[in-house]
């Protein structure tokens, strides 16, 4: 009798908690979770990354296996239909770069070449799929990190190889209305490998790589008084991390520890000057990019524990960590293409039907995810005419093993944009 009365209380916390889930929006559930995006199509790592318009361009890099060569590629991430597009490649293949956007245009300044390290600056320009030359920084260097304040670019740090490894405290000001540059108060620690973001027009300076190994230190730099100022540093030491700001937090992600890729996530409080962890990456990836956009923290490629070190990786990691219009596109916003119904039974166990109606043919994709955002199986994938569809899901995982009960995500998502619903598994 005991055994029955814990059975059915466990069902009936299984059950409000499901209830209590579809009556908090959509955009707060989806809060500090991570998802796998569509790969890029170039595996890479030392790539650059930044966004104009809504699209997030993937520049130059290096690959691991396959041609096993530097990149001068540009691919350009559709975060609305999950999709790639191939651009105009860089001038000069390289990786380790510095990036940064102004007036619409992403600066891609210094790096490597397949043969020795440069100080160049090329220009993108997303509206006309152009690029073109500005002068190059003072100093050779690759592995820095460039943004901008009140209209000017600050190229920081870096590395060099000259019979040995030279790092740089260096700091450059580029000012686009002059094409002129400026040596500003250098770094207090010198390092490469490191990731940087702008909070209240000021540039932290997060983890990296020194002579003395890898760092968790945190420096920040105020141009307008040509000042650097220390933070309490990360909880762990990292270089290769990426760094995004968002709403007066700052999120270290991923990096690795000698040759151990993290997957570990720590969160800043700009405000009170405190590091606390977060949700950890679904895969470990380090040496990639990143870009934030519409509330998520979108994470490519670099050097995941599936890959390194035979080849480069091409994994896309969402990260979402604000409120923003449109979390996902839900089958309001495409009333004419297509419409996801709710799963019957619900609650289930162990078997469940998803059905939804196609108005045109369209590639498709239902996959289902975990409450952390793992994804669990994919139940179809392909090309599906007009019509109703019903897939059944029978309570296992991509391998045939049995989940267990709790919460679940099943996501529809077509040419035309996604849709996602909850469901109960019970048993």
């Amino acid at each position: 009798m005991k055994g029955r009365k814990m059975k059915n209380l466990l069902k009936t916390t299984l059950l409000l908690v499901f209830v209590f889930a579809l009556s908090v929006p959509e955009a707060f559930c989806q809060l500090f979770t991570w998802e796998m995006k569509t790969p890029m199509p170039t595996r890479r790592e030392y790539a650059a990354s930044e966004v104009v318009n809504g699209k997030i361009y993937v520049i130059g890099g290096y690959e691991i296996g396959g041609s096993t060569s530097i990149a001068g590629k540009n691919e350009e991430y559709d975060t609305t239909t999950d999709t790639w597009t191939t651009k105009t490649s860089m001038n000069i293949p390289r990786e380790q770069v510095a990036s940064t956007v102004f007036n619409n245009q992403i600066y891609v300044i210094g790096g490597t070449t397949s043969s020795s390290e440069i100080n160049v600056v090329e220009v993108y320009n997303p509206s006309t799929d152009t690029w073109s030359a500005k002068p190059s920084m003072p100093t050779i260097r690759k592995n820095l990190e460039a943004e901008v304040v009140n209209g000017k670019i600050y190229a920081i740090g870096g590395y060099i190889y000259d019979n040995g490894d030279v790092y740089f405290d260096v700091v450059e000001e580029f000012d686009p209305s002059t094409n002129t540059w400026t040596t500003k108060a250098p770094m207090p620690t010198a390092r490469s490998s490191f990731s940087t973001c702008v909070v209240n027009d000021k540039i932290y300076v997060v983890g990296g790589n020194s002579d003395s190994g890898e760092l968790n230190s945190v420096e920040v730099y105020d141009p307008s008084t040509d000042t650097w100022s220390i933070k309490n540093p990360t909880s762990n030491l990292r270089r290769g991390l990426v760094v995004e700001a968002y709403n007066n937090k700052i999120y270290a992600i991923g990096g690795r520890f000698n040759s151990n890729i993290l997957s570990s996530v720590e969160e800043y409080d700009v405000v009170n000057d405190v590091w606390t962890p977060s949700t950890p990456m679904l895969l470990a990836l380090s040496e990639g990019a990143s870009s934030i956009y519409n509330g998520k923290i979108y994470v490519f490629g670099g050097k995941d524990d599936n890959s390194y070190p035979d080849s480069s990786s091409n994994v896309v990691e969402a990260f979402t960590v604000g409120n923003p219009s449109s979390l996902e596109e839900n089958e309001s916003s495409f009333p004419k293409q297509f419409s996801l119904q709710q799963n019957y039974p619900n609650p289930f166990n162990p078997n469940t039907r998803i059905s939804f109606d196609l108005f045109q043919s369209s590639e498709v994709e239902l996959t289902i995810y975990n409450s952390l955002g793992k994804e669990i199986t994919t139940l179809s994938q392909g090309k599906l005419n007009s019509g109703n569809h019903n897939f059944d899901w029978n309570g296992t995982d991509k391998t045939g093993k049995s989940v267990s009960s709790g919460l679940y995500v099943y996501k529809l998502k077509t040419e035309n944009g996604f849709a996602n619903k909850k469901m109960l598994l019970i048993k």
